[in-house]
């Protein structure tokens, strides 16, 4: 294996219509695992309940990508970090689920993925 892919559902209580939030743990997670961002887009969606906008975020990396997305209806969070190298997921989960507030894991998989190695 040289490359992974993680994914991550889960129930949150902190940042989840908070953009900027968002953007700060997308920048902390590629430099934590020595990622180099080439560029990132980040959009505010409306929610048709009246519970604030979720939030949309991509990092465009050297290595692949990282995006979160946000559902405050349903207190919901998501996401996807792939990389062609490894890098410590405990520390990234750990920091995901303290900027987040996550309450409960919904779904968590660490991926092997072919990458140069």
């Amino acid at each position: 294996m040289a490359g992974l892919h993680i994914l991550l559902d889960a129930r949150a209580s902190l940042g989840l219509t908070d953009r900027r939030a968002v953007e700060d743990w997308i920048r902390w997670a590629a430099e934590d695992a020595g990622m180099t961002i080439l560029g990132t887009q980040s959009h505010l969606l409306q929610s048709p309940l009246d519970s604030g906008p979720g939030v949309t975020a991509l990092a465009v990396i050297a290595e692949s990508h990282i995006a979160v997305h946000t559902w405050p209806e349903w207190g919901i969070i998501t996401m996807d970090m792939f990389s062609c190298r490894r890098f410590n997921t405990l520390s990234i989960v750990d920091s995901f689920t303290r900027t987040f507030g996550v309450t409960e894991m919904l779904f968590y998989s660490e991926v092997p993925r072919w990458g140069p190695p």
